[in-house]
């Protein structure tokens, strides 16, 4: 029993004069520090501090109560240099919920930034006009969306080029536009054969590809001149950064015939509670 007491006393006396615990170490570096000596190359020396490289399989509990999982200086309550898991985590279903962020120093909290919606909206009010001779050789009309035309915009979308939106965020989106017409054609009862469609370039503006369209048939009763509208359907498209989308309409052609009648006037401008156009892009 007094065997027992005296190794126990002093124990508590070893403890107390070095203030340090080492398991696996001589040379601890905090008040608690076990050294998982994985290899021979992660074993830590019998003086000085352990390097880098030494201290990826180390445990230690500071004087401050911080717990340092991989390096032996944590700066936080618990300091992980490596990858962390976390099993069978619980579903929420609290409405107060906030997601969790990581920022550039590994520091993980919530971010102080109020939920908004992924998207960018382009619109107009003003009267675009066209050149008719342009248009009627079938040439393409490039809608010419300007910043001026952004009305919303949290993707961060750019307009490099007039007519060209730019992709800033890669991802899924919801695209979906609308254009209102101001037409006219010296033909009485003139039919007009327009295509029109959404664009994308992956490269630059080199090349282009339509990824919603649609060919409207508008018939004008009045040499006046009429409004027409037309929604193009909506689409779903993935995107990369640096992506280019662009709204054209166009006269369709058989063969080399053009279709339909000639305009003496083309715009397209607001009317009747109709923007002159829209054009929305969500993130998904």
């Amino acid at each position: 029993m007094k065997k027992h007491l005296v190794i126990l006393m002093s124990l508590f006396s070893s403890v107390t004069l070095f203030s340090q615990v080492g398991i696996n170490t001589e040379n601890p570096q905090q008040l608690f520090h076990t050294d998982g000596k994985s290899s021979a190359a992660t074993t830590n020396p019998t003086t000085g501090v352990p390097s880098v490289a030494q201290q990826v399989d180390d445990v230690v509990i500071t004087n401050q109560g911080r717990v340092g999982i991989g390096v032996i200086t944590p700066t936080q309550s618990l300091d992980v240099n490596g990858r962390t898991r976390i099993r069978n985590t619980d579903i929420l279903t609290s409405t107060t919920v906030s997601p969790i962020f990581v920022d550039e120093n590994g520091l993980v909290g919530k971010a102080n930034i109020s939920p908004q919606s992924q998207i960018a909206f382009f619109t107009s009010t003003s009267t675009l006009t066209f050149t008719p001779s342009n248009y009627n050789t079938g040439s393409d009309q490039i809608v010419p969306i300007t910043s001026s035309n952004q009305s919303l915009n949290t993707i961060n979308a750019t307009i490099p080029s007039t007519g060209n939106i730019r992709i800033n965020q890669s991802g899924n989106y919801l695209i979906g536009a609308s254009l209102n017409f101001g037409l006219r054609s010296p033909a009485t009862d003139a039919k007009i054969f327009m295509a029109l469609n959404i664009d994308v370039s992956r490269n630059g503006g080199t090349s282009w590809t339509s990824i919603s369209g649609a060919r409207p048939i508008f018939v004008l009763y009045w040499s006046a001149g009429m409004n027409q509208s037309y929604t193009l359907p909506t689409v779903i498209n993935n995107f990369n950064v640096g992506d280019l989308i662009r709204i054209k309409f166009y006269r369709t052609f058989a063969g080399t015939s053009p279709q339909g009648d000639n305009l003496d006037q083309i715009s397209l401008q607001a009317g009747y509670g109709a923007p002159s156009f829209t054009l929305s892009l969500t993130k998904l």
